[in-house]
């Protein structure tokens, strides 16, 4: 597991108490072991009992990483990272960070926010009571009572429908905010000792996770990281919540070149909550298990167990 980067004359490589979250209990990698040869071995059992062998003269500024298991080097040398590498660390911490915020958030809209909505009957009926109680009527206004009833009941009704599809949208578009604040902070924290200015745009946090490069996948060509964030759930959330947030427009247009879901023309039918003379303004058919999906491919990012770096070219 890659550290932060040591600059020249000083350690800033190995960070103990951080280190210290990832063991599960079996080992503190602040007592460094330095066998013969010089090297500094520290055990990551967090880490399916990783070794992390840094060069001895790391502490005076020299700048080689090996990462090993079971003896054996898991990286290329084009991978391994250099003192002046931009680093990227994922592991098990971060689900308890930033993953569990996001499970708890997609629970309470589910299960606290949305059965609001589920009595549609029931809220019919109390509309109309609330009409036929009403003390203005007189003993012959039974029809005229009936009729206004019914009309009051179907006029709250839609409105209620369409207040729940208002609040599926937003608290959608409010998953994604979500998901987009922690990964700024995370990406400014690892990488406080590369950045010339903070990450607070979608654009900058692509940029700077399009640029952490190594270690590719054989198969694909990108990083772990990049296939995580790149994931089309990912990218249908980011968009939803601009559709929410500025209606339609870029966002919508590149919502149904994916062939995304939420514009699926099927789920248009006889949905009069949605389109731009709804209460939404938009034609936008969002459901349970499109939270589902969002929420999966998010917890897969923060449960990834990677580090990444940046390799930057050489001139040939």
């Amino acid at each position: 597991m890659w550290f932060d980067t040591c600059g020249e004359g000083e350690r800033r490589g190995f960070d103990a108490g951080r280190a210290k979250e990832m063991v599960d209990g079996h080992g503190d990698p602040r007592q460094l072991q330095r066998p013969a040869g010089g090297s500094v071995i520290i055990s990551m059992s967090a880490f399916a009992k990783y070794t992390v062998v840094l060069d001895s003269q790391i502490v005076r500024g020299v700048h080689n990483c090996v990462l090993y298991r079971d003896g054996q080097s898991l990286m290329s040398d084009e991978d391994l990272p250099r003192y002046s590498d931009p680093v990227v660390c994922f592991g098990s911490w971060n689900m308890s960070r930033f993953g569990s915020p996001i499970q708890h958030y997609a629970d309470i809209l589910k299960s606290r926010v949305m059965p609001i909505f589920d009595d549609l009957d029931g809220e019919q009926k109390r509309a109309a009571d609330e009409v036929l109680n009403a003390s203005y009527w007189g003993p012959d206004d039974y029809g005229t009572a009936i009729e206004a009833a019914y009309e009051h009941s179907r006029e709250h009704t839609l409105q209620f429908t369409e207040l729940r599809t208002v609040f599926l949208a937003t608290g959608v578009a409010g998953l994604f905010h979500l998901f987009e604040k922690q990964l700024y902070r995370f990406l400014n924290h690892e990488l406080r000792q590369n950045l010339v200015k903070k990450i607070d745009r979608w654009e900058d946090a692509a940029a700077a996770i399009e640029a952490l490069d190594r270690p590719r996948c054989a198969d694909s060509g990108q990083t772990a990281l990049q296939l995580a964030f790149n994931a089309p759930a990912i990218k249908e959330l980011r968009l939803v919540a601009n559709v929410v947030k500025h209606g339609e427009g870029r966002s919508y247009d590149d919502l149904k070149a994916m062939g995304a879901r939420v514009v699926d023309p099927e789920r248009f039918k006889d949905n009069f909550t949605i389109g731009p003379h709804s209460v939404l303004g938009v034609t936008l058919a969002i459901d349970s298990d499109d939270i589902e999906r969002y929420v999966k491919a998010l917890l897969f990012f923060w449960s990834l167990k990677v580090s990444v770096i940046r390799r930057p070219r050489t001139e040939g």
